[in-house]
């Protein structure tokens, strides 16, 4: 599925497979502020253009210095993005 078949505003499933990561990833990097993200209820909603602009801005790169995530867990991610 290509980024923009996602719709404009996604839950934790959605962002989780866009980013090609886990869920319990895509919690910690909303709860540290790591990625745009908001509550809602008891789940998150995250913006599908800001989830991708901090991809391609590089910004998961310095997430290990923010939140203790598993290192294999953030090259997953930042690798499946360039593919």
């Amino acid at each position: 599925m290509k980024p923009e078949d996602y719709p404009l505003i996604l839950n934790t499933m959605q962002a989780a497979k866009l980013l090609r990561c886990g869920r319990t990833t895509i919690y910690k990097l909303a709860e540290k502020r790591i990625i745009p993200a908001m509550k809602y209820g008891k789940g998150w909603k995250f913006n599908r253009d800001a989830l991708l602009r901090v991809v391609a801005n590089g910004g998961l790169k310095k997430v290990e210095e923010k939140v203790m995530i598993k290192k294999s867990d953030l090259q997953k991610v930042q690798r499946k993005r360039l593919e």
